[in-house]
């Protein structure tokens, strides 16, 4: 090893770089690689390998000649558990969402009959408002006709005895 760090040492830093940097992309290659149509697969839905479900992995390896099926492996054993699994992780997430989306749901609601509530409240008020506001025209208009009578009727006449 000390050899070889030596013999790294003669060359110049930038062509130390450069090895660098070419055994990383071998390294960035390798680790990138895909089986064949495994992305295509991944990208329809589907499982990684292909081979991951279907009959010939959930079925059992063979049958007895009677037709009784024949013992579980330990790999089958594990992927019916770890489907188990699965199935109960979904059914709980499952259960999370409808909850959620019923807890939203009802907020949503509540917060539209608050804001319709409201919207009718202010709409009461701005009608009472508005009528008093009217109220209060008519009442000027009536004083001030009222007063224009008063100026514009006649002394009362005095009588002399």
């Amino acid at each position: 090893y000390q050899r070889r760090v030596r013999g790294w040492l003669k060359y110049s830093n930038n062509s130390l770089l450069k090895h660098h940097m070419f055994c990383r992309q071998i390294v960035t290659r390798a680790a990138t690689f895909e089986r064949a149509g495994q992305s295509f697969r991944l990208s329809v839905g589907r499982g990684r390998s292909g081979n991951e479900e279907g009959p010939l992995h959930d079925l059992p390896d063979f049958r007895f000649a009677d037709g009784r099926p024949g013992p579980d492996t330990k790999a089958r054993k594990a992927a019916i558990r770890r489907k188990e699994r699965d199935l109960e992780r979904i059914q709980e997430i499952r259960h999370k969402m409808n909850t959620f989306i019923e807890r939203r749901t009802d907020f949503i609601l509540k917060a539209k009959e608050t804001e319709v509530i409201q919207k009718k409240e202010k709409e009461e008020v701005q009608a009472k408002r508005t009528f008093e506001k009217r109220n209060k025209l008519v009442h000027s208009v009536i004083e001030s006709l009222e007063k224009k009578k008063a100026q514009n009727s006649p002394p009362p006449e005095v009588k002399i005895q």
